[in-house]
């Protein structure tokens, strides 16, 4: 099965559509699905080395737009859908952490999720509920991912399979198979509304 799911990623990154595929799971995951996106994009960027800048740059770009998202609905609908989602996503516990560190710390308590088990998509509802500076916000999801993705993309490029051989392990288990596809078929469904729509 985890042959099958890496010949799917493989033919997923040959296509001319890998990157914009993968901003939209890059958007799901910082707004629907808090589970890492380099379970998705390492393994596209081993099968197509030529583009892993672009991979790093498409993921970057769908991560900011997301927490864009995340911190609108936390700024206008933050009663009635931020609260929802929140629940949903079981993340009560690390709201009332991020919460906590804004009080504390103001917009700065962004810089927190990055050594914290917060997921993005909780400091983002949290950071619009709480009327933090977006700018601030966004500058410092954007510096914080930047690192983390074209990291990624560095690792990749220069221990290729060894690097991603720990990623293709957790794709081999159910539980990641499950998660994997679940950020496919959002990415997926992301795409399909931006070609029909």
């Amino acid at each position: 099965m985890a042959e099958t799911i890496s010949t799917r990623i493989a033919r997923w990154a040959q296509s001319r559509h890998g990157p914009l595929a993968l901003f939209f799971a890059s958007i799901a995951e910082s707004t629907l699905v808090p589970v890492p996106i380099e379970m998705v994009m390492a393994p596209l960027m081993l099968a197509d080395r030529a583009r892993i800048w672009l991979y790093a740059g498409a993921t970057l770009a769908g991560c900011v737009a997301g927490s864009t998202l995340a911190y609108l609905t936390g700024l206008f609908f933050f009663e009635t859908a931020g609260e929802a989602l929140i629940d949903m996503l079981g993340q009560q516990g690390a709201y009332a952490r991020f919460r906590d560190f804004a009080a504390r710390y103001g917009g700065w308590a962004t810089a927190f999720i990055a050594i914290t088990p917060i997921p993005l998509v909780t400091a983002g509802l949290g950071a619009g509920a709480a009327k933090m500076n977006f700018a601030l916000f966004i500058a410092i999801v954007t510096a914080m991912r930047f690192v983390r993705y074209f990291g990624i993309g560095a690792l990749v490029a220069v221990f290729g399979e060894a690097f991603v051989r720990v990623v293709r392990e957790r794709l081999e288990s159910r539980r990641a198979r499950r998660i994997a596809w679940a950020v496919t078929l959002a990415a997926l469904a992301g795409l399909a509304a931006w070609v029909f729509l």
